[in-house]
Parts: C-alpha cells; sequence; structure tokens
C-alpha cells in the first residue's frame, strides 16, 4: 500500500505511515470536545473516525471510487437520531452508525494496513 497520513484535531500534526499503536493511542483519546476526529488518507482513500471513544463514534471511508461508507453498530440497530461532534462540528447521526472505540479500532487499523474495509465490522454504503 502507498503511504498513509494521519491527521487528527489535537496539536500533533499529521504522522505519515503511522504506527498501529499511535493511531489507537488517537483513536481511544478522542473526547468529542477537544478532540474529535482522527483521519488517515492515502493516494486511492480516505478514511474518518469522529466522535467519543467513551460515548460513541462514527466510522466512515471512502475508497477512491466515490462511494462513502459507513460502519453500523454492533449493539443497535435504531435510527433515531443522536448529536456526534466530529471535526469539531456537531452532526445529527442516526444511532446504528455510532458504534465502539472497539471496532472503531478494528476497522481503522485494518485500513492503515491495506485499505480496505474491514470484515471484522458491518459496513452500509452512505
Amino acid at each position: 500500500m502507498t503511504d498513509v497520513t494521519m491527521t487528527w484535531d489535537g496539536d500533533d500534526g499529521e504522522v505519515v505511515n503511522p504506527p498501529v499503536e499511535e493511531l489507537v493511542r488517537r483513536i481511544r483519546a478522542l473526547d468529542g470536545q477537544r478532540l474529535t476526529i482522527v483521519t488517515l488518507q492515502s493516494e486511492t482513500g480516505y478514511f474518518a473516525v469522529g466522535g467519543s471513544a467513551f460515548d460513541g463514534l462514527v466510522v466512515y471511508a471512502d475508497l477512491g471510487d466515490g462511494d462513502f461508507w459507513s460502519v453500523l453498530s454492533p449493539v443497535t440497530s435504531s435510527t433515531r437520531t443522536v448529536t456526534v461532534v466530529a471535526g469539531g462540528q456537531p452532526g445529527d447521526y442516526e444511532e446504528r452508525l455510532v458504534t465502539t472505540a472497539e471496532v472503531a479500532v478494528s476497522a481503522a487499523t485494518q485500513f492503515l494496513a491495506s485499505g480496505t474495509l474491514s470484515g471484522d465490522a458491518e459496513w452500509i454504503k452512505s
């Protein structure tokens, strides 16, 4: 896979080809207030995790074909909307699109390693 650049809205700037441990640390540090998004960018795709590692995260990806994919929650299929702050901006998301830190970490590490969507998560085209 080509180089992957990781950024977040903290003060650490961007990291090219981050170690998995750093990616995991940054996702788990998301607090939904000051730290609200981690992104991965490669020549062929884009991946983002936003929100709060404690309260819930939204995970989405574009593999370069213009289709956007979102991870579905493993704990609810509710379409009731909840507010999640991602990228510093509050947005309304269906509860079924707000997932756990464990699912987000698994999906992010898969994207970092291969630029693909994790088979451990259920994805929906959005």
